[in-house]
């Protein structure tokens, strides 16, 4: 049994895993048993919003230290809001899922 992997119908270059439904090498279409899902090409970008979420927390408990070791009134906490960052992440997202379903 070969675990070989797909090769280009144009270039006979190996496939490589892509949010793009065309070959790296030479450009030709892919076969669209190839092609990405919507769910695994938004995979990455929902990855790094998880990341920024994270970060974020993160960020806020350094500072609340930092302010608490300095002798300084800890920060009033804003209404949560999404940072710019993640907002946009989001809107990448939605803006991927309106492009692949037309």
């Amino acid at each position: 049994m070969s675990d070989a992997k797909p090769t280009c119908p144009q270039c006979s270059r190996k496939i490589m895993q892509s949010v793009s439904n065309r070959c790296m090498y030479c450009g030709a279409s892919l076969p669209e048993e190839h092609h990405l899902t919507a769910e695994e090409k938004n995979q990455p970008l929902k990855e790094k919003l998880e990341m920024f979420k994270r970060n974020e927390e993160n960020a806020e408990e350094i500072i609340s230290g930092m302010r608490k070791g300095m002798g300084m009134p800890e920060r009033k906490k804003p209404k949560q809001k999404k940072s710019d960052s993640a907002q946009r992440v989001e809107d990448a997202l939605a803006d991927n899922s309106n492009h692949l379903k037309s």
